[in-house]
């Protein structure tokens, strides 16, 4: 007979709040633990649902990229945009976050590492997601981001079916993703 082991993630949530209200004398760590318990948050309850609001997806990655730089103590520059107003958006849950995952864990992590995340919202429907990343010329790293990529390509046809487009451009020490979506 087996038995499953299922792992209450209101029991994580509590002991994070606990940690974070003793932690709040001390401001550093305090923001840190709530950026932490917001990403896993948005992991774990956030992307079972349907749709998201794009303003709080837009939230995760900025937090997610701060803990992944604080993670790999690397100075990686992110430059992250978003132009027009978000707030008629939803989106797929975390379908942005193999992109700039790959873009985080990918770029150069000798001081000059740069992601550059631009996010578009000026032509309701349509919203606009460019990614882009520096990286040394020559490194074998995306041989394990194509089958990422792969699966990536697959859940844009699963949700957005022919309502979207995707551009990939790696060229010379740049890797680039431009992704224009149909969100309604």
């Amino acid at each position: 007979m087996k038995i499953e082991k299922k792992v209450s993630f209101h029991y994580f949530f509590n002991i994070l709040e606990f940690v974070y209200a003793k932690s709040l004398a001390n401001n550093d760590v305090s923001e840190l633990l709530n950026k932490i318990k917001f990403v896993l948050y948005h992991f774990l309850i956030d992307s079972e649902k349907g749709r998201i609001a794009l303003d709080k997806e837009l939230v995760f990655y900025k937090y997610y990229t701060e803990l992944e730089n604080l993670r790999r103590q690397s100075n990686v520059f992110v430059n992250f945009n978003v132009l027009g107003q978000t707030g008629n958006y939803t989106i797929t849950p975390l379908l942005f976050e193999p992109l700039v995952d790959n873009a985080m864990k990918h770029t150069k992590h000798d001081g000059n590492g740069r992601v550059d995340i631009k996010v578009v919202a000026t032509n309701f429907p349509v919203l606009k997601f460019h990614c882009k990343n520096n990286y040394a010329p020559n490194s074998s790293c995306f041989t394990s981001f194509k089958s990422g990529l792969k699966i990536f390509e697959q859940r844009l046809e699963l949700y957005y079916k022919d309502n979207y487009t995707l551009k990939i451009i790696q060229d010379d020490g740049l890797y680039e993703v431009a992704l224009s979506i149909k969100t309604a």
